[in-house]
């Protein structure tokens, strides 16, 4: 679907070993990405949503990780939406299992 994305199904160590050596990363809500940070020196850049309470817990991790940026991506109306879109479909379900 998008010509400058290449997908490559990987096992869960060359995920790692990818990770550990690249420069810059870009992140979603989880523990995957942060624990890596800790054990490499590679990462200059991590780059990850601020829509969710998480992304607060990185901001130490700027100051005791030398020459690590943080850059926070606004997301908050996109996370709305899927907050909405995942509300209507719980609600859907419940409906349906009450049924």
């Amino acid at each position: 679907m998008y010509s400058n994305i290449d997908f490559e199904l990987r096992s869960l160590t060359d995920d790692i070993e990818l990770v550990l050596r690249a420069k810059n990363v870009m992140m979603s809500i989880g523990s995957f990405i942060p624990e890596l940070i800790w054990v490499t020196k590679n990462i200059k850049e991590v780059i990850y949503p601020n829509y969710d309470e998480f992304a607060y817990r990185l901001k130490p991790l700027e100051s005791m990780v030398p020459n690590l940026k943080l850059t926070s991506i606004d997301l908050t109306d996109y996370y709305n939406e899927v907050k909405s879109a995942n509300d209507t479909i719980q609600t859907r379900m419940l409906r349906a299992l009450t049924r």
